[in-house]
């Protein structure tokens, strides 16, 4: 049986697993960059406040692939989880950024594990439209979402997240901060 352009079940839970953690790491950051422009704000020196604009972009960002990823994980048939969070104190900007660097490579990281899964997963024609006219409860999700607009997705986020990663990494240089490599 050929292929489709399909994700198979199994693999759509192994994905939503992941979308699941990423999307507890976005939530998190959105609650990290406000903090961060609290700081900066109330303590920050004229250094910092160059990049005010630049963290109200992140937190933004965040908030919108947060509401992304639980869109995905929906139309895979999952549901979203958003848990409390715990906020660590951090008493200076510098450890905030660096737990914001932290954060974009989890991000990154589980948007790439999410989309290798997506591009090895393997829907056969048979197997797939034989569950879906015999027994449609077991098909999850959107039967019309294809594997390659999930890839494109996550695609996308991966890439967002680089940019993000640039732009924290581009901070605490500015700074004088070494990020850790």
């Amino acid at each position: 049986m050929p292929d489709i352009d399909r994700i198979t079940e199994e693999d759509k839970k192994t994905i939503i697993d992941i979308l699941k953690k990423a999307m507890q790491v976005e939530y998190d950051m959105i609650v990290n960059h406000l903090r961060i422009i609290d700081q900066i704000i109330d303590k920050g020196s004229a250094e910092s406040l160059k990049f005010l604009d630049t963290l109200k972009r992140l937190g933004t960002d965040s908030l919108r692939h947060t509401t992304r990823v639980a869109s995905l994980i929906e139309r895979m048939g999952g549901e979203p989880d958003f848990e409390a969070i715990v906020v660590d104190e951090m008493p200076d900007i510098k450890n905030m950024l660096v737990k914001q660097l932290e954060k974009e490579k989890l991000a990154m990281s589980a948007y790439k594990d999410a989309k290798l899964i997506a591009q090895k997963s393997q829907a056969k024609a048979k197997g797939f439209f034989g569950r879906l006219l015999s027994r449609g409860e077991e098909i999850q999700g959107d039967v019309n979402l294809k594997k390659s607009k999930v890839i494109f997705v996550l695609e996308g986020l991966q890439d967002e997240e680089w940019g993000h990663m640039k732009r924290v990494e581009l901070a605490l240089i500015q700074m004088n901060i070494q990020p850790e490599k």
